[in-house]
């Protein structure tokens, strides 16, 4: 058996979107990395399909070399939410939110360099494999990384106090094997968590103690034609312009579970179902637990068919996370071999990336200055934890009967937006960093490396100058949980709130929260913002500078604006309460209310939890 031994300042284990990304990352800093995996050996496959958001545009066009890919794949104009579309294949009257990036020829024409605006704005759903082709390439082309992609890890060996770590690797085709030496090792490798499960990382026992689990269960298909996306598909705004709601990444949500529906280029779609493993839908396996929820959609009779699947696959448990980013004993944890939650709003390769990028700062200092971040490391091990709690904040009530309430529908996916509004300045001294720098750090002017350092501190979601990110994480928690009590003890007396739907394009005007008081509790109100006016063409975002207002007002007036709801809301359930327990006011018969008290994350009152389910769950 021939044996060989190399030499690295970094080596990387798995060759995934966030592995290749991380490899040339490091690589684009100097820094020598070794790249393992057994790539040509896996078995090809056409994956979930990715919805770019928040992060990870900006970070593949301009380190991974993107640009030109994302630029021809399927574009994205937004995210959509809908509830209730079981049976039907009209979105009329229905629960709805949606963020659109309809940015006006004005303020587009402000952006002095498209790669700003490309790298904030225009988003896309790209097919992984496709992608991770093009880095590949990308990676075995750099001098600066050595690509072992016929090798499976089988060992590491950490150097504990500073020493030196080796990896053992084996090409079982060839029966070749080796070791890399190296200062730092990043463990990419997804879902198999080398380094989390051998090192005592994993933590989701510990962490994620509330019996909250979900599994998804997807498929891609092909044979998907624009004309099957009908006028039924479409919205028209206020000022007669039309989106369809398929060019957007469309969340379809049920009772205790949701569907994802990503167009992809070459005619195929992504469509998955995540469900809450307590109300698991029927079926003796995957497939038809599959097939039992997409066939009560309407939408996908003519669409979806079992002889047109290109690939199936299930993730039977979806949450899991680690203790540790980052160690002080020089190894990262990126992707889903430390954290993930669930699908939900496409955080899985954002915030992977994100983490990829403060682990590539903190081994540049170590390797470049000799200076070991312990600073640096508490922060991201510290923030990220908070950040992917707030993530599953997210998630685990909408699981809850409470979706089916149109009010908690809005004002739940509205407090999602004021988080993600709120790391709306990081983005863009991030993707001014990115563009103007590519990656690299050698070029860095004074300016640059201040700008790189002021990130290394607020590149959070859970940032926040006046308090901690465990607060931060609770308030978003209570705010979540008080939601969704007030709509499940609505549900459970029968007591109707109005159908409620929101289409928000950016920028654009106030959400018309004035109207709640107003409307009938058997009615229906778009309170979109009414006209898309945008903002004066001197509080335009520039690829020179951005107006602060522009940047920080957003979030503020979206969170004033959260809030003025969420008291509406609390003062119009406790006048409910009120009246039921005088007898002045009686819902409808809630006989039918089945007990879900079981299905309840901890924390949430048991009693208010017990609501009607929708049909087959």
């Amino acid at each position: 058996m021939e044996e060989r031994s190399s030499q690295a300042d970094v080596v990387i284990i798995g060759a995934g979107i966030v592995g290749l990304h991380s490899a040339i990352q490091l690589a684009k800093r100097g820094f020598k990395v070794t790249l393992v995996d057994s790539v040509r050996d896996q078995k090809r496959s056409f994956k979930v399909g990715e919805s770019l958001l928040i992060f990870s545009n900006m970070f593949l066009r301009n380190i991974s070399e993107l640009d030109d890919f994302i630029d021809t794949s399927f574009p994205k104009h937004g995210v959509w939410f809908t509830y209730g579309m079981e049976g039907t294949t009209s979105f009329e009257d229905k629960p709805e939110w949606s963020v659109q990036s309809s940015i006006p020829a004005a303020m587009r024409d402000a952006y002095i360099d498209g790669r700003m605006l490309k790298g904030m704005i225009d988003d896309a759903q790209i097919v992984r494999p496709e992608a991770e082709d093009r880095m590949q390439e990308l990676a075995r082309a750099h001098p600066n990384v050595t690509f072992l992609d016929t090798a499976r890890v089988k060992d590491v060996h950490l150097g504990r106090d500073g020493g030196i770590h080796e990896l053992v690797w084996q090409c079982r085709a060839t029966q070749r094997s080796g070791t890399v030496r190296a200062k730092w090792v990043i463990d990419c490798s997804g879902r198999a968590r080398f380094l989390a499960k051998r090192l005592g990382h994993a933590a989701e026992d510990v962490e994620f103690n509330d019996g909250f689990r979900n599994s998804a269960v997807w498929a891609q298909f092909s044979g998907i034609k624009d004309e099957m996306f009908g006028e039924n598909w479409r919205y028209v705004f206020g000022d007669g312009a039309v989106t369809s709601r398929d060019l957007s990444t469309l969340h379809l949500w049920g009772d205790g579970y949701w569907i994802w529906v990503i167009r992809l280029n070459e005619e195929r779609i992504s469509i998955g179902v995540s469900y809450d493993q307590k109300r698991a839908p029927p079926g003796n396996n995957y497939k038809e637990k599959f097939w039992n929820v997409i066939r009560r959609y309407r939408l996908f009779d003519d669409m979806l068919r079992e002889d047109n699947v290109l690939e199936f696959n299930v993730f039977k448990n979806c949450q899991h996370c680690t203790d540790t980013y980052v160690s002080n004993e020089r190894y990262g944890i990126a992707g889903d071999a430390a954290s993930v939650i669930d699908a939900y709003y496409s955080q899985g390769v954002s915030l992977a990336l994100v983490t990829s990028w403060h682990i590539a700062n903190i081994v540049e200092k170590d390797l470049r200055d000799g200076h070991l971040d312990r600073d640096y490391i508490e922060r991201v091990n510290r923030y990220t934890k908070q950040d992917w709690h707030m993530m599953r904040n997210i998630v685990k009530f909408k699981y809850t009967a409470a979706i089916m309430d149109p009010r908690f529908f809005l004002l739940s996916h509205l407090l999602d937006t004021v988080m993600f509004s709120g790391a709306g300045s990081a983005r863009y001294k991030l993707c001014k960093w990115l563009v103007e720098t590519g990656g690299a750090t050698a070029g860095e002017t004074p300016r640059h490396k201040a700008l790189r350092e002021s990130l290394s501190k607020s590149l959070f979601f859970s940032k926040n100058p006046f308090v901690s990110p465990e607060t931060i994480r609770k308030l978003q928690h209570r705010w979540q949980e008080k939601l969704a009590e007030r709509a499940q003890w609505r549900l459970a007396h029968g007591l109707k709130v109005s159908g409620l739907r929101s289409i928000v394009r950016t920028p654009g005007g106030l959400l018309q929260f004035w109207k709640l008081p107003f409307l009938k509790p058997d009615g229906f109100a778009d309170i979109s913002p009414s006209a898309l006016n945008g903002l004066p063409k001197a509080l335009s975002i520039t690829g020179e500078e951005a107006d602060p207002a522009v940047l920080h007002a957003a979030p503020l007036l979206m969170a004033w604006v959260f809030m003025n709801m969420y008291v509406y809301d609390g003062l119009s359930t406790s006048a409910l309460k009120a009246l039921v327990a005088l007898g002045l006011v009686k819902g409808e018969a809630s006989a039918q209310a089945s007990g879900t008290t079981q299905n309840a994350p901890q924390g949430m009152d048991a009693r208010s939890s017990e609501c009607p389910a929708s049909p087959g769950t």
